[in-house]
């Protein structure tokens, strides 16, 4: 799976910059990540529109319309994956935006329950906001499921333990891990 970093530029607008290379007057695929910075507004197919701005995570189904708002770039980090950019999908429209701040919350805020927040049905997704120097988060595996997990730092650092070894992570780097080949 390819896990995008969009920069959309002020003006670009998806009717008029991906149009002709998909060939579809709006999006068919489903979109779920989070706005880095800048803001963006989604209209759907039936005329419903939605701001988004930095901190916003969203799930955004097919049937949908997008710009950049103002005249800063809207840089978005987009889990669905990039396989599909420009083509159509199956999905059900529709689409979810909330706050990371409004999620359900556990470890006093540090960790956010996104895809149960946003109705995500087809991969996990959580918000980790951690303090310096914390260490509650839990050591789990997903050997029994089957479930890779990749891990973005927008700000800051962080360290992983996997198999044993120390992995530094810095912002706007990713790492993806697997515990069964």
């Amino acid at each position: 799976m390819t896990i995008p970093r969009a920069t959309f530029q002020p003006g670009w607008r998806r009717s008029k910059h991906v149009k002709p290379i998909a060939g579809t007057e709006l999006c068919h695929a489903a979109h779920n990540g989070y706005v880095v910075a800048g803001r963006q507004a989604v209209q759907m197919a039936d005329g419903t529109e939605v701001e988004l701005g930095p901190g916003d995570a969203f799930l955004v189904g097919p049937g949908h319309d997008s710009w950049v708002i103002g005249d800063e770039p809207c840089v978005t980090v987009d889990f669905t994956g990039g396989e599909n950019f420009a083509q159509g999908s199956r999905l059900t429209s529709g689409y979810t935006v909330k706050g990371i701040d409004d999620m359900q919350s556990l470890h006093h805020g540090a960790i956010k329950l996104a895809a149960a927040e946003l109705g995500v049905e087809f991969l996990g997704m959580q918000v980790l906001d951690l303090p310096a120097g914390f260490t509650e988060y839990p050591e789990h595996d997903h050997a029994e499921d089957g479930q890779e997990e990749v891990y973005a730092v927008l700000a800051g650092s962080a360290e992983c333990t996997i198999d044993g070894d120390r992995v530094p992570i810095e912002a706007g780097q990713m790492v993806r891990y697997r515990t069964w080949e």
